[in-house]
């Protein structure tokens, strides 16, 4: 079971609670392109990085599909190195939306295996935020 976190604007970067791996993922999409960039940063509690990817992907995708390929890649990146993700932070209102909906879009095989991942790799929670306060750790 995946729970929904309330939105709220940080005006620092949020860390997990101790002993809990947080996600966090971006997506960039230039129409004009061929390909997508994505990537992801995931982080302990006091903000010292864990995994990080990034790479491009061919296609064209709109803004939340790409949002999405994003988490599923850093997922199953997660997945396949053991870790278990307590946390799940996104700024893409629509992908966080639609984690808490039934599957009824086209992308609804997308939202379902980013679903199926997290419970996967225990992550019961999402939180997100308003794009203004996505925040880097400051050490």
């Amino acid at each position: 079971m995946v729970k929904e976190l309330r939105a709220i604007s940080l005006a620092k970067w949020f860390h997990p609670p101790s002993g809990v791996i947080k996600l966090n993922w971006d997506a960039a999409v230039r129409p004009s392109s061929e390909f997508i960039s994505v990537g992801s940063v995931s982080w302990d509690e006091v903000g010292v990085v864990v995994v990080a990817f990034s790479k491009c992907v061919q296609g064209h995708f709109s803004a939340e599909n790409s949002e999405l390929i994003a988490i599923r890649e850093e997922l199953h990146l997660v997945s396949r190195l053991g870790f278990d993700m307590g946390l799940v932070e996104c700024d893409a209102s629509r992908v966080s939306q639609g984690l808490n909906r039934p599957y009824l879009a086209a992308n609804a095989l997308l939202f379902q295996d980013v679903k199926s991942l997290m419970i996967n790799i225990n992550c019961g929670f999402y939180h997100y935020i308003l794009p203004e306060g996505t925040k880097w750790p400051i050490n």
